[in-house]
């Protein structure tokens, strides 16, 4: 199976579009928490335009590709929008307004899940008909996989970029990076810092969300360079020439039944 060029672009696609679509969404979670001070009821909430996006690019990929048949072109902006939005999203920081982080969290949105079908459909329209439910396993077991993988790594990223960051800061927060961490993102504002000790400690819980989003730029890039794989094909067209297949052979079945009824 996976000798198929289409299996293992779909696949790999896949491992690399479904961290693109879950890191950021973990970690502005945290950043909500930890820096604005969120609970998980109004971080939840303000994670609503990411949601947002998320509609509106599922509906929007949907209609083109329904239309035009090409289901390439969705995979190839997908990426080009994530890393922007991912790139946007490093630039977080306490002092962030609320417009720029909505417009952020959109764009992020939008192009974590645009392209996210085009693997599917090359999968179902490309590989031969019994062969599709072990190729779309494949393609499920390798995104989940994915998912945990780049999930873990975003998590060493920030525990190590806090951790390190804490210390440097350490004169000014007056507590050990230990006790800080073990606060929890919510609880860090009740660890009883203010003025500069409480600014330098969120400052570092920012900068270290902001460089996981270095993480997803990097996720978008590989997708965006294996999506290629997937092939410039036409799913409308695909369709008409099965179509005008499946119509072939039946109108032969009904010729060689016509010259049997007749031979009798």
């Amino acid at each position: 199976m996976l000798r198929s060029g289409i299996i293992r672009a779909a696949a790999i696609t896949n491992f690399f579009n479904y961290g693109v679509m879950l890191v950021a969404d973990f970690y502005l979670a945290i950043y909500f928490q930890s820096v604005l001070g969120d609970s998980a009821l109004e971080s939840g909430v303000h994670m609503l335009p990411t949601t947002l996006g998320m509609l509106l690019s599922l509906v929007t990929a949907g209609g083109l590709t329904q239309a035009t048949g090409y289901y390439l072109p969705m995979a190839i902006t997908g990426p080009c929008i994530a890393a922007v939005g991912y790139g946007l999203l490093s630039t977080l920081s306490p002092t962030t307004s609320t417009a720029r982080w909505v417009g952020y969290q959109i764009l992020y949105g939008v192009g974590s899940v645009f392209g996210n079908s085009s693997p599917y459909m090359a999968v179902q329209n490309l590989v031969p008909l019994r062969q599709v439910p072990q190729a779309m396993a494949i393609v499920l077991t390798v995104q989940t996989f994915g998912s945990s993988v780049w999930l873990i790594v975003a998590n060493v990223i920030f525990n190590n970029s806090l951790h390190s960051l804490l210390w440097e800061n350490a004169p000014v927060i007056g507590l050990a990076p230990d006790i800080v961490i073990g606060a929890g993102a919510r609880g860090v504002h009740s660890l009883g810092l203010s003025g500069a000790a409480l600014q330098a400690l969120l400052d570092s819980y920012a900068k270290s969300v902001d460089r996981v989003m270095y993480l997803g730029i990097g996720l978008a890039a590989g997708a965006l360079a294996f999506c290629w794989g997937l092939g410039w094909h036409n799913i409308l067209e695909i369709n008409k020439k099965e179509a005008l297949v499946d119509e072939r052979k039946v109108g032969s079945v009904d010729e060689g039944q016509d010259a049997e009824e007749k031979g009798h």
